[in-house]
C-alpha cells in the first residue's frame, strides 16, 4: 500500500494530464456533486483516462482528487513557477504530523503526487482542513465537517461506470454460484471482481486489485441512502453476538446496477480465508428502524474456488 514509484515510467499520461490541467486533448464532463466537490469524468483523445473531485476554495486555489483508469490516486495543487519536483507536505486538520509525498510532475499551473491506500484512508477521515506545503507556499482548504470519504466513493464509482460503459470489463471464469470479471487498468495489473447473487438485489462481491483486497455485499434496504452504514458481520451462526460493527461505505457498480456496502478494505489478503473457509457469511445492519440479518452461503456457494479464481484473474 504503499510504495511510491515513478508515475512518469508507468503512468506519465495520466500524470500528464492531471498537472496539464488545461491540455486540449483533455475532455472534462461533470458526472456529479458531492458537498463542495465536483465530480468530474476526463477522457483524453475520445478514451477514459480518470475521475476528479474537484474544490476550489480562496485560501487554497483548486484541490483535486483523481482517481485513474489505472486504478492509482492523485492529488493536484495550484502549481509554483519554477518549483522543479519539490516534494509536497500534507497536514490534515491542523495536526503536528506532516506526510511528505514526492512530486512527480509540476508546472507553474499544477503539481501532482500520487496517494497510496494508507494516504487516502487518511485523507477520508479528515474533517476540518487539507493543509499543504509545496515549493514555499502554503495552501489550506477548509472542509467546515465535510465527510471525505463519499468524495471517494464517488470517484471510485465513476473509474468503474466509465470503464463498465467502454466495454472494457469481460467474465474471466465462474466458480460454482460466483461470477470471476475483470477490468484491466492501464498500467497492465487489473481490477477483478467475484460476485454471488443470491437473490433479487442480494449479494456479496470480492474485489482484488494489485493493492487491495474488499468485501461488500448487496440487501434489501442497504443502498437507500448513501451515508456509510453500519454493520456487524460475522461467521457460521444465524445472528451476531459481540462482533464490532463497521461503517460500510456504499459503491454503486454499473456492472450489476448494485450499490455494495463495503465491509472489508485492505491492502493484503490475510483474512480472506475468513470468508473462503466459512460455512455462512453474515451481516446485520438497521432498515427502516429494525435490525435486518442477511445469511449468505459460503462453502456451498463455492466461495474458496471463487477467491483463487479472483487472485488468479488479478495476477493475470
Amino acid at each position: 500500500m504503499g510504495a511510491i514509484v515513478s508515475v512518469f515510467k508507468r503512468f506519465g499520461l495520466c500524470i500528464a494530464l492531471i498537472v496539464a490541467a488545461g491540455a486540449a486533448n483533455a475532455q472534462e464532463k461533470k458526472v456529479g456533486k458531492v458537498g463542495t466537490f465536483t465530480i468530474i469524468e476526463i477522457t483524453d483523445n475520445g478514451k477514459f483516462n480518470r475521475c476528479s473531485a474537484s474544490m476550489t476554495t480562496p485560501g487554497g486555489g483548486m484541490l483535486r482528487f483523481a482517481f485513474g483508469a489505472n486504478r492509482q490516486h492523485y492529488m493536484s495543487i495550484p502549481g509554483v513557477e519554477g518549483s522543479g519536483l519539490k516534494p509536497m507536505d500534507i497536514v490534515l486538520d491542523g495536526g503536528s504530523k506532516a506526510y511528505r509525498f514526492k512530486t512527480h510532475a509540476a508546472n507553474k499551473s499544477r503539481a501532482s503526487a500520487e496517494l497510496d491506500y494508507e494516504m487516502v484512508d487518511r485523507i477520508m477521515a479528515a474533517r476540518k482542513s487539507i493543509t499543504v506545503s509545496f515549493a514555499g507556499k502554503l495552501y489550506d482548504w477548509d472542509l467546515s465537517g465535510q465527510k471525505m470519504e463519499p468524495v471517494f466513493v464517488a470517484i471510485t464509482n465513476c473509474v468503474s461506470n466509465a470503464m463498465a460503459a467502454a466495454g472494457d470489463v469481460r467474465e474471466f471464469a465462474t466458480v460454482k454460484d460466483w461470477t470471476i470479471n475483470k477490468q484491466p487498468a492501464s498500467d497492465g495489473s487489473a481490477m477483478c471482481t467475484a460476485i454471488l447473487i443470491t437473490d433479487q438485489e442480494q449479494g456479496v462481491r470480492f474485489v482484488r486489485t494489485k493493492d487491495r483486497f474488499e468485501v461488500g455485499f448487496s440487501g434489501m434496504g442497504s443502498s437507500i441512502d448513501g451515508k456509510p452504514l453500519e454493520v456487524v458481520t460475522f461467521f457460521n451462526k444465524a445472528k451476531p453476538g459481540g462482533e464490532l460493527p463497521v461503517q460500510a461505505p456504499l459503491v454503486n457498480d454499473k456492472e450489476t446496477g448494485l450499490g455494495w456496502r463495503t465491509i472489508l478494505r485492505e491492502t493484503s489478503t490475510a483474512r480472506a480465508d475468513e470468508f473462503g473457509k466459512a460455512t455462512t457469511l453474515g451481516v446485520a445492519y438497521k432498515f427502516e428502524g429494525k435490525q435486518h440479518i442477511l445469511t449468505f452461503p459460503m462453502a456451498a456457494s463455492g466461495a474458496s474456488g471463487a477467491l483463487q479464481s479472483l487472485f488468479a484473474c488479478a495476477k493475470s
